[in-house]
């Protein structure tokens, strides 16, 4: 509700979608980022905020949409019985074949122009901060992660320019 209601100076209008529980599923999630990428002008501010479960696969952000692991009954099953390892390979497994990854994600966020605010209230959110991208784009981009001990962290600004490392500062793996 805070950013549908006009705001000037600041805003004049206020474009908001909202995915919500079954609506929140993959296509659906890429169809109204493509939208927003599609009519946002450089002047304009745009805010995406995920929040949900995340996990951090091969040192990769992945998002568990709505419909996460649905399709693979099995494994959830062997998770209950399974060694803490094993579980942790499934998880992985699940989030590479389920999760809405930042391949899928950071070229989309990519077309989007203006100053971008992503705000990610999902566990391993920091880990999207460490990507190397290097942006040639007008505006900016501010990432906002929630760490595990309540507190938010901006942990990326301006183009994308931070790098992945192999000794991530504080929050960057925020479980």
């Amino acid at each position: 509700d805070l950013f549908k209601q006009p705001s000037p100076p600041v805003y004049n209008e206020a474009h908001v979608t909202v995915l919500l529980d079954k609506e929140a599923v993959a296509p659906n999630i890429t169809r109204v980022l493509q939208q927003v990428a599609d009519r946002a002008r450089p002047q304009d501010i745009v805010v995406v905020f995920f929040s949900g479960h995340g996990e951090a696969v091969d040192g990769k952000y992945y998002f568990a949409p709505y419909d996460f692991a649905v399709r693979h009954p099995d494994a959830l099953a062997e998770m209950k019985t399974a060694t803490p390892n094993r579980q942790a390979e499934i998880v992985a497994q699940l989030f590479r074949d389920d999760g809405y990854g930042e391949a899928t994600l950071l070229p989309i966020l990519e077309k989007i122009q203006g100053n971008l605010l992503l705000v990610l209230d999902t566990c391993y959110s920091a880990t999207l901060a460490t990507v190397t991208t290097a942006r040639d784009r007008a505006g900016s981009t501010c990432i906002l992660s929630h760490s595990h001990d309540g507190t938010w962290r901006r942990v990326s600004a301006l183009g994308w320019t931070h790098s992945r490392s192999s000794t991530p500062g504080p929050g960057a793996r925020s479980p």
